[in-house]
């Protein structure tokens, strides 16, 4: 993460920029697509909207638009897996979205990639591993538009029912 910090800039400013955007990820990154969503809602305030990156055929693809932020999570797995989120990244980059990936797989380059932020493999935190560039992000993108991290807005510290 340290070699790669103009990676994360980018990814930054085009949030910052547009506001809001999608995370798309895939089977177990699932969970980590929305965690990373959450947390850059809950510190940055910028919408993202996370979902299954095989979803893109549907609803949401109407929204993407010129320079709308999209960052793949994408983790070592199969070949037809790895072929399916390379298509998804070209129709995206094809409708003018700022592509932006968060991967473990080492020597992943793609043309049509903003940015390629790589985070270390390691099959049994993976998911931890790749949340980390976005709560970095977020902090980053709070301190940039002059919110306080350490206190969301509008965030309970305790829940209540009735």
């Amino acid at each position: 993460l340290h070699n790669r910090s103009s990676e994360r800039w980018c990814v930054l400013n085009s949030l910052d920029a547009a506001n809001h955007g999608f995370v798309l990820s895939s089977l177990s990154q699932l969970a980590t697509g929305h965690e990373a969503a959450l947390k850059i809602q809950e510190v940055a305030q910028v919408f993202l909207y996370a979902m299954p990156t095989s979803s893109l055929k549907h609803g949401q693809f109407a929204l993407i638009d010129k320079d709308i932020p999209i960052v793949f999570i994408l983790q070592k797995g199969s070949d037809n897996l790895l072929q399916r989120v390379n298509v998804a990244i070209d129709e995206v980059h094809l409708r003018g979205a700022q592509v932006h990936v968060v991967t473990d797989i080492h020597d992943y380059f793609h043309q049509s990639a903003s940015s390629i932020i790589h985070v270390p493999h390691n099959p049994t935190y993976a998911s931890i591993l790749c949340v980390l560039p976005f709560q970095i992000i977020s902090y980053f993108l709070s301190q940039q538009r002059q919110l306080d991290c350490d206190k969301p807005k509008n965030l309970a510290k305790c829940v209540t029912t009735d």
